[in-house]
């Protein structure tokens, strides 16, 4: 079956990235791009089967767009727009409701299918406007923020869409995966399933600050590693006699899980391999640095940092210890993890270990075929 492909024209690189990686896990052809202007070279040049155009192109661009796609090939232009465009869009009446990149991909699905096409085509407008028979355009209210159309719908579906960003690295032999648990262990999960990589765990522990203990003042990992958010601690004047009694009972707690997750497994080898280190997200980015400077300290050739949603703020921090850094939404407004994701259910221990038990069975059932 030949493989559908798809033109994605997005308004910025988050946005992008998610798009195509949820397309690309789907299984299409995608050429991505930002750029109207290359857009229209790439549709001047190539055959598509099917052009999706942002929400937050100006409406003469999205018009260009879709009538080159028409006009050049009858392609079918999947066009998702903001609520205050709408009064001025040709067809206005063809307007779908998009619900996260599952909406996305049913209806990228839809207008593929033969059937789908026809049944655009016999209810279309008199007029036809600009966007003529084919144009199925995806309508969101204006006070919804700008990447809710993204949120993920649970662990799993971020790591398997993170995943595809990762290809570049599936089935080398020097590639590992650890996650950080609780919850970016089902991440990590889908994210070495879809690379056909090891998985182990990465236990970092956070150190909440005296009375506000969601507030990270730094973190522990495995191997002694500690790491401190010395602003925080400054402004909170926070003793350090203070610290080093919450690290210990954090200590504690990560031999505890260690424990409980691994029962006489030994870790991972880390020296000399690519580290993939997966977290559920990145809120201050206190773990995750505490997750590189362990993986250092124990010989890994690379570290690369996946997440599926990290603000632009804590990516930039993070850039400067790991060797790459991949992320699917990089937010400037960001005030929880949790707010990117429709299921963000509390992982318990149980869970990660039988995450971890099932995917070094697969392993175990791949090597051995």
């Amino acid at each position: 079956m030949k493989q559908p492909r798809v033109l994605c024209i997005s308004f910025d690189t988050a946005v992008s990235n998610l798009r195509c990686a949820a397309l690309r896990e789907a299984e299409y052809a995608v050429t991505a791009t930002i750029d109207v202007q290359e857009a229209l070279r790439h549709l001047s040049r190539e055959t598509f089967d099917l052009v999706i155009v942002g929400h937050r192109f100006a409406a003469a661009d999205k018009y260009l767009l879709a009538v080159e796609a028409e006009e050049k090939a009858n392609i079918p232009v999947l066009l998702v727009c903001g609520a205050s465009a709408e009064k001025d869009i040709p067809a206005a009446g063809r307007v779908y409701a998009l619900e996260g990149t599952a909406g996305l991909l049913a209806r990228a699905s839809e207008l593929l299918s033969r059937e789908a096409v026809g049944t655009q085509q016999s209810a279309a407008q008199p007029d036809g406007g600009l966007y003529a028979h084919q144009c199925a355009m995806l309508f969101r209210d204006d006070d919804e923020e700008d990447n809710e159309l993204f949120r993920f719908a649970d662990r799993a579906e971020a790591g398997r869409l993170l995943g595809a960003q990762l290809v570049t690295y599936s089935r080398h032999e020097g590639v590992i995966v650890l996650g950080l648990p609780r919850g970016g262990v089902p991440v990590a999960c889908e994210v070495a399933r879809v690379l056909s990589v090891p998985l182990d765990v990465l236990v970092v522990r956070k150190l909440g600050t005296p009375g506000q203990k969601e507030l990270a003042m730094g973190a522990i990992a495995t191997g002694g590693v500690q790491v401190l958010d010395v602003s925080t601690v400054k402004q909170l004047c926070v003793p350090s006699e203070v610290i080093e009694e919450v690290a210990a009972a954090e200590r504690k707690e990560l031999e505890r899980q260690e424990s409980e997750y691994r029962g006489n497994r030994p870790p991972l080898a880390v020296a000399g391999k690519t580290v993939i280190l997966v977290d559920d997200g990145i809120a201050t980015g206190s773990c995750i640095l505490a997750a590189i400077a362990a993986v250092r300290k124990q010989g890994a050739a690379r570290v690369v940092v996946a997440v599926p949603v990290a603000p632009a703020t804590a990516r930039s921090a993070i850039g400067m210890e790991a060797d790459e850094v991949i992320s699917l939404v990089e937010p400037e407004i960001f005030f929880a993890v949790s707010q990117w994701y429709d299921d963000f259910s509390q992982i318990s221990d149980d869970q990660v270990r039988s995450l971890l038990e099932t995917s070094i069975r697969s392993s175990s059932v791949a090597v051995a075929a």
